[in-house]
């Protein structure tokens, strides 16, 4: 292997991402930022992904916005994947674990979702903002009062 040429760390990244190896994934875009080469920009996503599935959800929001913020429009569908990121919030920590094994990109938290601005907020990266919610609260056996303020949050 020619260490001193950056796409041979590129190449190695995705064949090793490919088979579900993320740490090496990682440590080989890290080896190309050593040789002081520019990182295109779908690297930071492919980096980002890999943390992602190591469960680093702080590093991997670090990288998914490097990518968002160099990408530029070249690669729409890991634009889309990097700004729709999944996370759920469950009450009961059995299912909570199960749905983890089940989805593993996803990020599920264990807790109420009346809690859902305190819980979102509590995150290493916090999240202010979300594009929508899916629930399966039976939110007209609540006051309506109380079911607004949770469809409004």
């Amino acid at each position: 292997m020619k260490r001193d040429w950056p796409e041979v760390y590129v190449d190695l990244a995705f064949a090793a991402s490919e088979n579900k190896n993320y740490d090496l994934t990682i440590r080989a875009l890290n080896g190309r930022t050593l040789l002081n080469a520019e990182m295109p920009a779908v690297c930071y996503f492919l980096r980002a992904s890999a943390y992602d599935h190591l469960r680093d959800y702080k590093q991997a929001a670090v990288d998914y916005h490097q990518f968002l913020n160099s990408d530029k429009g070249k690669n729409p569908d890991q634009e889309w994947q990097a700004t729709h990121r999944l996370i759920a919030i469950e009450h009961n920590p059995t299912l909570a674990k199960l749905l983890r094994k089940r989805f593993p990109l996803a990020r599920i938290i264990t807790g109420d979702a009346w809690e859902m601005d305190t819980l979102l907020a509590d995150l290493p990266v916090p999240v202010t903002a979300v594009g929508a919610v899916i629930s399966s609260l039976p939110l007209l056996n609540f006051p309506k009062e109380q079911a607004d303020k949770l469809a409004h949050k």
